[in-house]
C-alpha cells in the first residue's frame, strides 16, 4: 500500500473539497492510503544533524509521495531532499509561480511569447516612459487566477494601481493580446496532453474560468500538439495547466504555467478524469522508481 499526502491550505482545502472527495474516492483503486494534510500544522527542521518532521505537534515519518496544492518553496525543497516523490517538483513550482522566469524558459524553448518587460515596484513607481504605448497589461510576477493582473490605460492609472497595493514587488509589462478575452488552457499529466479547454470572458481582457464562467472542449491540431509538447519534453511535470493567448491568425502565444491546476472546467466540458489519470502516473512513477532502484 502507497502512502501519500495531499496538502493543503486550509483555506484552500474547504474551497476544494469536491477536488479532495475525487482525490479520496480514486486513490484505493491504485492501492494508494491517501491523507489531506494541511500546511498550517506541518512543520519542518533539522535537529541533531536530522531532518525532522511535525504534523500536529508530532514527529511523522515522510509518506512516498506527496500532490503539493499550495505554494511553499522551502517546503518543497525539504521534501526532495529528504527522497519522496513531489508533484509538482520543486523545479516546476519555482518556475511556474515566477512569470518573468516563466518567459525567460519559454524563450529559450523558442516559444511564441508577447513582448515582455520586467520591473520591480520601485522602478515602476519611478519610471516616466515605458517601452510600451499605454494601454498596456501589468502583470505581478506571482499572481494567480487573473489576480493582480491590470490594464493599464496611463501614467495616473499605474500609480493609483500601485498606491492601493503593498504586495508583490516583482512585476511584467505586456501589450494587450491579439486576441482579447479568449484563452486556452491545456491540461498535462506527466508526459501526456489529457486535454484542452477554450475559456471565453466578453466583457474582460482576462479570460480565466472564475472570471469569465464561459468555457468549451478545443481539438488541438497536430502543429498546436508539437508546439505545446515542446514544452512538455522539456520539463518533468506532475499535473499543471499550460495556458496560451492566440495571435491575429490563431496561433499560440505563450501566457502562463499553473502549477497548482484545477479540473473542474475538465469535469465539465469532458468525460476526462483528471484525477484517476494523475493519480495512475504516480503510481507508475513510482513503480518504475523501485524497479530502477532494485
Amino acid at each position: 500500500m502507497l502512502n501519500g499526502w495531499l496538502i493543503y491550505q486550509s483555506t484552500d482545502a474547504n474551497q476544494n473539497q469536491a477536488l479532495i472527495q475525487r482525490f479520496f474516492q480514486k486513490a484505493p483503486k491504485y492501492q494508494i492510503q491517501l491523507h489531506l494534510i494541511l500546511w498550517e500544522h506541518l512543520q519542518i527542521g533539522i535537529h541533531s544533524n536530522q531532518n525532522i518532521l511535525i504534523y500536529q505537534n508530532n514527529p511523522v515519518h515522510p509518506p512516498h509521495f506527496i500532490i503539493m496544492r499550495t505554494i511553499d518553496h522551502i517546503l518543497s525543497s525539504f521534501f526532495q531532499q529528504i527522497g519522496v516523490l513531489l508533484l509538482n517538483p520543486y523545479e516546476i513550482s519555482t518556475l511556474a509561480n515566477h512569470k518573468f522566469k516563466t518567459y525567460l524558459a519559454m524563450k529559450k524553448l523558442e516559444i511564441p511569447i508577447l513582448p515582455t518587460f520586467y520591473y520591480t515596484k520601485e522602478k515602476l513607481q519611478n519610471t516616466q516612459n515605458f517601452p510600451l504605448p499605454f494601454p498596456f497589461v501589468c502583470k505581478s510576477c506571482t499572481g494567480r487566477s487573473g489576480n493582480e493582473v491590470f490594464l493599464i490605460q496611463s501614467q495616473k492609472d499605474l500609480q493609483n494601481r500601485l498606491q492601493n497595493i503593498s504586495q508583490p514587488s516583482e512585476w511584467i509589462l505586456q501589450p494587450l493580446a491579439p486576441v482579447i478575452g479568449r484563452d486556452l488552457r491545456v491540461f498535462v499529466v506527466g508526459k501526456s496532453i489529457i486535454g484542452a479547454i477554450l475559456r471565453i470572458n466578453e466583457t474582460d481582457f482576462r479570460a480565466n474560468y472564475s472570471l469569465s464562467q464561459t468555457a468549451k472542449w478545443y481539438v488541438l491540431s497536430e502543429k498546436e500538439k508539437t508546439l505545446v509538447n515542446r514544452i512538455v519534453q522539456a520539463y518533468e511535470f506532475g499535473f499543471v495547466g499550460i495556458d496560451f493567448l492566440f495571435d491575429a491568425d490563431g496561433n499560440f502565444i505563450f501566457n502562463e504555467i499553473e502549477d497548482v491546476v484545477g479540473s473542474r472546467t475538465l469535469s465539465i466540458y469532458s468525460n476526462i478524469d483528471a484525477v484517476d489519470l494523475y493519480l495512475k502516473y504516480i503510481d507508475e512513477t513510482l513503480k518504475t522508481q523501485k524497479t530502477t532502484l532494485h
